[in-house]
């Protein structure tokens, strides 16, 4: 496990693509082995978590810097007009945000790697309507997944404008239907409730502070909040301190 780990690591932080690849379909081999595993191939999940505590094993942070790399490859190959490697990244772009989210999922204090106003800017750049709407989807899904209870994570994507940008892919009328309902789930799941705890208190806000906060950025918010109460799309809400 150590040396997969390790030869994943090394690929992903590469600069070549082609490597690049390669560390990317072994991340998704150790998440699907340990998420999913068989007789045959059994990774226990203890082992992979104890690992990923170690900054020499811990797969989200080469992740980070491939989506960074690629995220910049993907933006010269459509400035010069490259449609087969503007193909070929997009393709692995929404492959190693699958494996982004797979990975916080397995192991949620992996959520704090993404605490960084640089790193969430890379999801801005795919929230653009000329962006491919699959490129778009992907962005969204990964971002909740990484804001899961992590009101830290949620204040710095409202420092660099991300909330906004998310209302304003929405707002649009090239975006596509598909990214549009997505981002409909986003709001959902930011107008809920936040955890209080002692870590999370100084970064908490309260559903009426983020009610007020979105409606800045976007209209008819009372409604969206009112289909929430009334339908639960992430079960019943917790609203003891809010």
């Amino acid at each position: 496990m150590e040396s997969l780990l390790r030869t994943a690591y090394e690929n992903l932080c590469s600069e070549d693509v082609r490597t690049v690849k390669v560390g990317l379909r072994q991340a998704e081999s150790v998440v699907f082995q340990v998420s999913k595993p068989t007789e045959e191939n059994r990774v226990p999940l203890s082992i992979f978590l104890k690992l990923q505590e170690s900054f020499l094993y811990n797969l989200t942070t080469p992740c980070l810097q491939a989506f960074g790399q690629l995220v910049k490859v993907h933006y010269e190959a459509v400035q010069a007009q490259d449609a087969d490697t503007e193909t070929l990244v997009c393709k692995l772009l929404c492959d190693i945000l699958h494996v982004m989210e797979g990975l916080v999922l397995l192991h949620p204090p992996s959520q704090l790697c993404y605490n960084s106003e640089a790193v969430l800017d890379l999801f801005g750049r795919l929230l653009r309507v000329s962006q491919p709407v699959t490129l778009q989807v992907a962005a969204v899904k990964t971002l909740v997944c990484v804001m899961v209870d992590r009101p830290i994570v949620m204040r710095a994507f409202e420092r660099i404008g991300g909330l906004a940008r998310v209302c304003m892919l929405f707002k649009n009328k090239q975006t596509h239907q598909q990214t549009k309902l997505q981002a409909l789930e986003f709001f959902y799941f930011y107008l809920s409730p936040e955890p209080y705890t002692l870590e999370h208190e100084p970064y908490r806000k309260t559903r009426t502070e983020k009610q007020a906060y979105l409606s800045t950025f976007l209209s008819n918010v009372d409604g969206l909040r009112k289909d929430l109460d009334t339908f639960q799309p992430f079960g019943r809400l917790d609203e003891s301190h809010d």
